[in-house]
């Protein structure tokens, strides 16, 4: 699962999440503190990227191993610790390939991450792998973006453009779904220009198009319990109406 890898040096640049990082910790902070019975002290970051949840949660006082599928985000993160002044763990692999056992109070694995799990076999050797890195009551925390809210308000294709201290980015995206697969795709062409340095990549990601009640069901044939889904990052249990970001946790 090495999606944006080619993307990792911009990274910040392309996804400015300031507000949904705010978002993120401050659900993740009220998560650990009335969803769980143990004290979240240790976190694994099972798809931590550059570290966008990563620094945060330092900040604040957790102990945080970060593990991501690229090592080229993980290079970026590296960069953002050595500057902070921090040392945690950090490795590079799958969430299949995660092999703690019974070592963190918290696991969280979000931004879309999960939607990267196509068959029905890598959601389940993800989900037990993060299971087992999991202490008893230990708490897993993630998101999946729900598909099926983009019904009738679908974009056929979109151009943006981002520009920042001297480095030029044009990145064209155009969705399409296989609705016998279940599958969005997004055929993404990035063109950069990097203060006279010019590259351009393409890459095609699939994301599997997810149920609220699939997702139940697989935590659930992995032995998950108390596990509870929200209308998004701003949801305590009691929004109601649509949302684009299901947020799943759920209790080892």
């Amino acid at each position: 699962m090495t999606a944006y890898k080619n993307l990792a040096k911009y990274y910040d640049l392309i996804y400015d999440l300031k507000d949904m990082t705010t978002k993120e910790i401050s659900f993740l902070e009220w998560a650990f503190e009335n969803l769980t019975k143990v004290k979240v002290e240790k976190i694994l970051d099972a798809a931590a990227g550059t570290g966008r949840q990563v620094i945060p949660l330092l900040d604040r006082g957790y102990q945080v191993t970060a593990s991501d599928a690229s090592q080229e985000m993980l290079e970026v993160l590296g960069k953002k610790l050595k500057k902070r002044g921090y040392h945690i763990p950090t490795f590079c692999r799958d969430v299949q390939e995660i092999d703690f056992r019974e070592e963190f109070d918290a696991a969280i694995f979000v931004f879309t991450s999960f939607n990267h799990l196509i068959s029905n076999r890598d959601i389940e050797l993800s989900l037990s792998a993060l299971y087992q890195a999991l202490r008893p009551n230990g708490l897993l925390v993630f998101d999946v973006a729900n598909f099926l809210n983009l019904l009738g308000r679908f974009r056929p294709g979109l151009v943006e453009h981002f520009h920042k201290e001297g480095v030029k980015i044009i990145r064209s995206t155009s969705p399409r779904v296989d609705d016998v697969e279940d599958v969005f795709l997004h055929d993404e062409l990035t063109f950069i220009d990097d203060n006279g340095v010019f590259t351009s990549f393409a890459e095609k990601i699939p994301l599997r198009i997810f149920t609220t009640y699939e997702v139940v069901s697989f935590l659930k044939e992995t032995d998950f319990r108390e596990i509870r889904h929200f209308r998004g990052w701003d949801d305590r249990g009691e929004k109601r109406g649509n949302t684009f970001r299901l947020i799943f946790v759920a209790q080892r």
